[in-house]
């Protein structure tokens, strides 16, 4: 009785089976061994970073393959995990034989260490490679003195929101928010030329003008103390006497600027 009640159902999974095999082998026929649907036109706009060819290289696509065999989320997974100063990459296809891919390119905020390397405006550490490392070069530059250890490219600085940094990247990130808060500030009286996260208890700012800034690293736990000591950083750079000062400690606290000769 076992037996010839196990038959339908052995019959129903070789039925299965075959339809799964005889489906894979029309979409085949059809579709992904199909010579119509060969790849003849490969167009790639390419941002600043990296050539059409080197775009081309990363994608693995090459002319010849099958337009439905090239999966247009395995080719963006291909150029965005070996091309961390790429932001994203569109890839479309359009039957029955043309594929496009475009990128847009990770625009840095800051350097990070030293020429070569960079963070947007998240957090995410990237290379500055060719002719880029000459045309960033002006950026603001987060140090942390003679230290050289940093998140390897194509990881996010790792922040603290709302709480004192205490970790060197905890600093570079609050740092980077710095940064990002006065490009914000177009009109700011002064370039900020370097952050230093390497004191335990400041932010130190070098700016233009070869004034130091202090920012005691308790008073900025979030974007909106570090705009606030921003605030009256302004305000004092715009007074002509503190403006001249070499150094510039602000205290949220007490909304005073200590200035130094």
């Amino acid at each position: 009785m076992r037996a010839a009640a196990a038959a339908p159902v052995a019959v129903a999974v070789a039925v299965a089976v075959a339809v799964v095999f005889a489906g894979s082998v029309l979409w085949g026929a059809m579709y992904s061994r199909n010579p119509q649907f060969e790849l003849r036109t490969i167009e790639i706009v390419p941002g600043a970073t990296k050539s059409a060819g080197e775009i081309r290289a990363l994608s693995g696509v090459r002319e010849g393959d099958n337009l439905f065999a090239s999966r247009a989320d395995e080719i963006r997974r291909r150029i965005l995990s070996a091309a961390p100063e790429i932001a994203d990459a569109e890839v479309s296809k359009t039957l029955p034989d043309s594929l496009r891919i475009a990128v847009r390119d990770r625009v840095p905020v800051a350097l990070l260490l030293d020429e070569r390397r960079a963070l947007d405006a998240d957090g995410l550490v990237f290379p500055l490679v060719g002719r880029d490392v000459a045309r960033w070069r002006s950026l603001p530059r987060i140090e942390n003195g003679p230290s050289r250890s940093v998140a390897e490219a194509g990881r996010r600085l790792a922040g603290t929101p709302g709480f004192t940094p205490e970790t060197a990247e905890a600093k570079m990130e609050r740092a980077l928010r710095l940064v990002v808060a006065l490009d914000a500030r177009p009109d700011f009286p002064t370039r900020v030329s370097t952050l230093d996260v390497s004191d335990p208890a400041y932010l130190v700012l070098l700016t233009g003008e070869n004034c130091m800034v202090r920012i005691l690293w308790e008073e900025i736990p979030d974007d909106a103390a570090i705009n606030d000591a921003l605030d009256l950083l302004e305000g004092t750079l715009r007074d002509a006497r503190s403006a001249r000062a070499g150094r510039l400690d602000i205290m949220r606290a007490t909304r005073k600027v200590h200035a130094r000769p």
